[in-house]
């Protein structure tokens, strides 16, 4: 089927109207399918920028408010990206919560969510985790309605299909066996992360945590081409809006796997000036070459060819009626007290009328020499022109740089490289960081560098 032509992709708003159909079936995998509703019902994902981590917000067409991971910030604090999203929101219960998997860049956020919201029903894949993903666990089985370890609802080789709601429209769950997790569990619970996808209508979404390809354990994926047969399979067709997995690792998202779902958009979550060099070239080499091919007139997203990265497009807002279209607003920020998606792109929801936010100011020590940078990651409540200027104790200014933010009230990031203005890694010692925000306030942090 053609898709639509599409408007190019603003630096500070996104609007697009695509047209495809799809879907996957997939491996140690929840699946949501989605009936099809009314025509003016809207089904609406939002690939919440959090940092370096993960997390997704999802309104279903019945009104059901679904969330995938909370990303890596464990304050219950509107400067924690996952709670100010849900506050602009206007959140007040959420139906399910999923955790893909026990890694903190997904987990941490949902300790304040548990606090703060009446959660529904809560799934998870259950693999030993960390003490504090053990005590974040029993914090869920006190808060959630409902509380299930989702290793049990399938411990044979087949799929088992069944609803996890009664209403119309009915959504359901698949799981595909993958491994004894009871009594082999794989080195890394990134081998354990569920796999979601949602059809409705002709539209379709696939979400997979931080699911390895290749050099894994139990690579996931290479399980989702191998269980995905016809008995098993629901829906025909490729998937067309598919989260990136393990936040575009190399080791993740192979030819294989994209050759088998065929996505014509990639999300990406992950967190500017990351320590990991997430997201890898080669990965976003593989996404552009399956899009060519997909969805050769797709633009938009920071990498070009419809890839989007919640590092500089923000929180990314994707709308459909469940025709095969598709509405994507990057830079998105709700208005405090938005109940149904409203607020558009680059609104601000003040934060007590400060003009700067910190939130982190990440690897103070760190060696620049092996790639390690510094990110402060912070908000503004204004849009304009920001000076950051690193100097010594001394007053010798090291480093000066301008940086425009089209848009406030989303997180953002600066990242030095540990380096001067001619490109020489700076002596060891102590340093200053000075920052000068558009409306003139200025802050400063100090770093040590060794």
């Amino acid at each position: 089927m053609k898709r639509a032509p599409a408007a190019p992709f603003a630096a500070s708003k996104a609007a697009f109207v695509f047209l495809r159909t799809g879907f996957l079936c997939a491996a140690l995998f929840l699946r949501f399918i989605v009936a099809a509703a009314a025509a003016a019902a809207e089904l609406k994902v939002y690939y919440v920028s959090v940092g370096q981590g993960d997390a997704t917000y999802i309104e279903l067409p019945d009104g059901k408010k679904v969330l995938i991971d909370g990303g890596p910030n464990s304050s219950d604090s509107t400067l924690n990206p996952i709670i100010r999203f849900l506050e602009g929101k206007g959140v007040k219960s959420i139906d399910m919560v999923f955790l893909s998997h026990p890694h903190a860049d997904h987990y941490y956020g949902l300790i304040p969510v548990f606090n703060r919201y009446t959660v529904g029903k809560y799934y998870d894949s259950f693999i030993v985790g960390s003490g504090t993903a053990e005590s974040f666990r029993t914090l869920a089985k006190t808060r959630a309605t409902v509380y299930e370890d989702t290793r049990t609802r399938n411990l044979s080789t087949s799929a088992t299909f069944y609803s996890i709601t009664s209403t119309d429209p009915p959504l359901y769950m698949v799981m595909h066996h993958r491994g004894d997790y009871f009594g082999d569990p794989p080195p890394s619970a990134n081998d354990t992360s569920l796999i979601f996808a949602i059809n409705f209508g002709s539209s379709s979404f696939l979400f997979g945590g931080d699911a390895g390809g290749s050099g894994s354990y139990k690579p996931l994926e290479g399980a989702v081409i191998a269980q995905n047969t016809a008995s098993i399979k629901k829906i025909p067709g490729p998937i067309d809006c598919y989260k990136v997995h393990h936040h575009g690792s190399d080791s993740s998202s192979t030819e294989a796997f994209l050759n088998y779902i065929r996505p014509s958009y990639a999300f990406i979550g992950v967190g500017l000036g990351n320590s990991f060099g997430h997201p890898r070239q080669a990965t976003i080499d593989r996404l552009k070459n399956i899009l060519s091919q997909t969805n050769p007139v797709a633009p938009g997203g920071h990498y070009g060819s419809g890839i989007f990265a919640t590092d500089y497009d923000g929180t990314i807002e994707v709308v459909t009626t469940g025709d095969g279209n598709y509405t994507i607003n990057g830079k998105f920020s709700p208005t405090a007290g938005d109940t149904g998606g409203g607020g558009g792109t680059g609104d601000t929801t003040t934060l007590s009328g400060e003009p700067l936010h910190f939130v982190n100011a990440l690897n103070n020590l760190f060696y620049p020499d092996k790639g390690e940078w510094l990110r402060i990651e912070y908000y503004l409540n204004r849009p304009g022109e920001s000076l950051f200027r690193v100097y010594t104790l001394s007053g010798e200014i090291v480093l000066e740089e301008k940086r425009s933010d089209d848009y406030a009230g989303d997180l953002r990031a600066w990242v030095w490289n540990g380096k001067n203005s001619d490109g020489a890694v700076v002596a060891p010692g102590a340093y200053f960081v000075y920052i000068k925000t558009p409306d003139g306030h200025s802050v400063k942090k100090a770093v040590v560098m060794r």
